[in-house]
C-alpha cells in the first residue's frame, strides 16, 4: 500500500529549483496544467514500478510543496537526504544569483568537512 507525503519547502523560484536539479543530475520533466500558476515537476525515478506515483514538486501558490509516494523510497533516509541536499543547492544558486544582482561577484566555493558550502563574493565599490 502507497503512502503519499507531502513536504513543505521554503522553494519558491522554479527556475533557480530546476537549475537545482540539473546541477544534482536529477532528471525531471515539467507539466503545465490550465488550472495552475506554475507548472508541476516531476523528478524521474529510475527502475519505478509502474503503480507508483512519480515523486513531484507542486505549487501551492506560495511555494513549491514535494509529493512523493512511500513506495519511491526504500527509507525515508533517502528522501530526507534528498531534500537537504536539494534544499542546500536551492539556497547556494539563490543566493549566487542575489548577490550578483547586487553588484557582488563570486570568486569562490568550498565544501567543508561537515557539508555545508563556504562562498566567497567580493565586490568593488
Amino acid at each position: 500500500m502507497s503512502h503519499l507525503s507531502k513536504i513543505k519547502t521554503r522553494i519558491k523560484n522554479q527556475d533557480i529549483l530546476i537549475q537545482s536539479l540539473k546541477e544534482l543530475n536529477i532528471h525531471h520533466n515539467l507539466t503545465y496544467e490550465s488550472n495552475k500558476l506554475k507548472p508541476t515537476i516531476y523528478v524521474s525515478i529510475k527502475n519505478r514500478k509502474k503503480d507508483i506515483i512519480l515523486p513531484h514538486f507542486i505549487w501551492n501558490n506560495h511555494n513549491y510543496e514535494f509529493i512523493a509516494d512511500s513506495k519511491t523510497w526504500f527509507e525515508k533516509n533517502k528522501l530526507d537526504a534528498l531534500i537537504e541536499k536539494l534544499n542546500q543547492q536551492y539556497a547556494y544558486n539563490t543566493i549566487i544569483k542575489k548577490s550578483h544582482e547586487k553588484g557582488f561577484t563570486h570568486t569562490n566555493s568550498n565544501i567543508l568537512q561537515d557539508g555545508s558550502i563556504q562562498l566567497v563574493l567580493e565586490r568593488w565599490t
